[in-house]
């Protein structure tokens, strides 16, 4: 049988060793490996973006122009407090947009951006929290702030599951901790605060798998479904899902084991309901594919993407083709155990989609939430050395990018 090899205790590095408490308490391991850090990363970035209030919006070259025109010249997208402003550009109009009112057109799908682009569970929860408000408390601002508020939840609760998931599963609570700390600092970590639908992506994504992993298949199946509502990504959870299904040895005369077959069909069910919503609004069956075209993708050879992408960005494209690289080999060596092969497969799977779109844009973004690759780093990330050449240029990076994005600047 094969097994992971083990990360020693004396692998405990500096940078996550004020953070060990005792691991008897399910809250101090909480406080330790969670809470802390979470903390300490918002109030980090909210340094950031106090810093960068004092910058021209223009300060950076190679500027994308904003979609909201006037917001460079006021100082603020949303609401007017810059440290809760932050928390929302770029796409964060569209998910608020339908949350308000729906999905509408506003043209031509193939010419035109329109919010039919985004997929809907994530406005959804928020138009439903904020429907619950004292009728007074409702409006633009309170819509924005419980989506800040929304996301944060979202994340710490995904942070404490990935944390139990990486310490049952891998039987080391040094690597479930050094994980979270990897994901917290990862570059574009900070949109995992902001209104937009990654970390309701995050926490579902690991919950799939620690349903799939305790065998309540129906369960994974309902996640898997949920997911395909809140990114396109989401109905490829449906191949690990099969993977573990198949490892699992089950019975397939048994009919108690063949109905968790059914649990591979939830997830294209809920991108088909979702492709048929918007075909009724649209009157685009394809509505679904046809709403990307504005943005510069579409389907195309993987090859073309990496040789002749779309749209590469002078400041940003270097940084996601490497992170695209550095998923890809954190994917690749989870296929090496036969236990770890379904997460793998949900890394590489992850990627398909953005070489068969014909452009790196967002990449940075879109691999936060692929939260197997940060369980691979962290395990082999054992000497003081390793980890701090992933702890300092992680977080470097991440605060140059807020602080572009505080500043109107596009950066995934």
């Amino acid at each position: 049988m094969e097994t992971s090899p083990a990360v020693p205790q004396a692998a405990f590095r500096p940078s996550l060793r004020l953070l060990q408490l005792h691991p008897e308490s399910a809250a101090r391991q909480f406080l330790a490996a969670v809470l802390a850090p979470f903390i300490a990363t918002r109030a980090a970035l909210l340094a950031v973006a106090w810093f960068s209030s004092w910058f021209p919006a223009s300060f950076l070259p190679y500027g994308w122009g904003y979609p909201i025109a006037n917001a460079p010249a006021r100082g603020w997208a949303f609401v007017r407090w810059p440290l809760a402003d932050f928390w929302g550009r770029w796409d964060t109009h569209w998910y608020l947009d339908i949350a308000q009112h729906g999905y509408r057109l506003l043209g031509p799908l193939a010419t035109t951006q329109n919010n039919v682009a985004f997929f809907p569970l994530y406005p959804f929860l928020l138009s439903l929290l904020h429907a619950l408000l004292p009728r007074s408390w409702q409006g633009p601002d309170s819509l924005f702030l419980v989506g800040v508020a929304l996301s944060n939840v979202l994340t710490l609760a995904a942070l404490w599951q990935l944390h139990e998931l990486i310490r049952e599963k891998w039987q080391d609570a040094i690597v479930a901790r050094r994980a979270v700390f990897y994901l917290l600092l990862f570059p574009t970590a900070f949109f995992l605060g902001a209104v937009y639908s990654e970390s309701l992506f995050l926490l579902l994504s690991v919950l799939f798998f620690r349903w799939a992993e305790q065998r309540r298949w129906l369960m994974a199946g309902g996640a898997s479904m949920l997911l395909s509502l809140t990114r396109p990504t989401g109905v490829l959870l449906v191949l690990p899902l099969a993977w573990m299904l198949f490892d699992a040895g089950l019975n397939w005369r048994d009919w108690r084991d063949c109905r968790n077959l059914a649990a591979l069909a939830l997830a294209p069910i809920g991108l088909a309901l979702h492709a048929l919503h918007l075909a009724a609004i649209t009157g685009d069956a394809l509505a679904l594919f046809h709403a990307q075209t504005p943005w510069h993708r579409g389907l195309v050879p993987p090859w073309r993407t990496l040789l002749h992408p779309n749209d590469f960005h002078p400041m940003m494209g270097p940084l996601e083709a490497v992170a695209l690289a550095l998923f890809a080999g954190m994917g690749l060596w989870l296929l090496r155990l036969r236990r770890d092969r379904a997460y793998g497969l949900f890394v590489l799977v992850s990627l398909l989609p953005i070489l068969a779109s014909g452009t790196f844009g967002s990449t940075t973004r879109f691999v936060v939430v692929l939260f197997p690759a940060f369980a691979a780093l962290a395990a082999v990330t054992r000497s003081e050395l390793a980890e701090r050449m992933v702890v300092v240029p992680f977080a470097v990076v991440q605060a140059l990018l807020a602080l572009a994005w505080g500043r109107f600047h596009w950066v995934a």
